[in-house]
């Protein structure tokens, strides 16, 4: 089981590195671009009224409020600002991701707005009814957090200065999952974690599908909830790392990296490596539903700490998906090394 483990750990290592470009020397986040100035611009731009409404002390209850279901939150929404608030603020949403992090919010907004047309709901599943708040004073060497959240998304991050800590916790959804006409037809806002998951899914033997699936009776929904501060893994089944090969090591690293991705490039180094010293071993993959895309499917990437759900019903038509990590969530842990975990 040792030399077996070792093996993991190698060859994730050689993935890390010659896929995805990630070195495994760092021991903590390099910086990012600059969000502090991108907020505090963005601050300076609104009124005095809803500057208030922005910003919250760093140890506000409803920094862990956190959802993805439509209605009304604490912040400053879209549909509140002018075009030029309204350009800043996605500024600061640039800064903290990705160019396809970004790119993927953009697309879950696009969604909404088809949503929106096709449920005749235009107020309900308004585009604009999307929040941002600020808990803390985005300071160099002061925690800080940020959450930008509405229908079918939450992005709650944790920031010491620029630099991230924390990314987690993560709800990505999308309905639908691929818009079906209009000048976006085709998109795929999720595109990226659902083909991502089917790969790994596809490329088991009838042997490792059986054990992926075992346990199914307890895959009937999501084992996190929303607005919840803490969450219990609880039971684990599926298939163990220590029984894929080398090939779908590097798939189920493909799955966590499609969430991971939309950030920047300095937290995927730091968060990836994170993962290898402390989880990798403990990691297993579950599947209930579909033998074939087009039909609806869930699946679970489980270990001590972290938790991937991903639950794609109504035949695939409506994406739900969240990313947790008990050593990192609402950056409550931030004082830490690789190995202490």
């Amino acid at each position: 089981m040792r030399i077996r483990y070792n093996h993991v750990i190698a060859a994730l290592i050689f993935i890390a590195t010659f896929v995805i470009g990630v070195e495994p020397t760092s021991s903590s986040p390099a910086q990012s671009t600059h969000p502090i100035a991108a907020v505090k611009v963005f601050i300076q731009s609104l009124p005095t009224a809803l500057r208030k409404d922005l910003i919250r002390p760093f140890s506000h209850q409803e920094r862990f409020n956190f959802g993805w279901v439509p209605g009304t939150r604490d912040g400053v929404s879209l549909k509140q600002v002018n075009a030029k608030q309204r350009k800043l603020l996605f500024g600061v949403l640039r800064s903290v991701l990705s160019p396809e992090g970004f790119q993927k919010i953009e697309n879950i907004l696009h969604a909404e707005t088809v949503l929106a047309k096709i449920e005749g709901a235009p107020e309900y599943r308004s585009p604009k009814k999307y929040w941002l708040a600020i808990f803390g004073k985005p300071m160099t060497n002061k925690l800080w957090g940020l959450r930008f959240e509405g229908h079918h998304l939450s992005l709650n991050l944790t920031f010491k200065g620029d630099v991230m800590v924390s990314a987690m916790p993560t709800f990505i959804g999308s309905n639908p999952s691929q818009i079906p006409s209009g000048p976006y037809k085709g998109l795929r806002p999720m595109a990226r974690d659902m083909d991502a998951a089917w790969a790994l899914y596809k490329s088991l033997t009838p042997k490792q599908k059986k054990r992926a699936r075992e346990g199914s009776s307890l895959l009937g929904g999501f084992k996190s909830y929303a607005g919840t501060k803490k969450y219990n893994v609880g039971y684990q089944d599926g298939l163990a790392t220590v029984d894929m090969t080398d090939q779908q090591l590097g798939l189920m690293l493909d799955i966590i990296k499609a969430y991971v991705e939309i950030l920047p490039a300095a937290y995927v180094k730091f968060y990836l490596e994170s993962l290898k010293h402390r989880e990798i071993d403990s990691l297993r993959f579950h599947w209930n539903g579909a033998e074939e895309p087009g039909s609806s499917y869930l699946f679970r990437l489980q270990g001590r700490r972290l938790l991937i759900e991903h639950d794609a019903h109504d035949d695939s038509g409506h994406v739900h998906s969240i990313w947790r990590d008990k050593g990192f969530d609402f950056g409550i842990k931030t004082r830490w090394t690789p190995w202490d975990f």
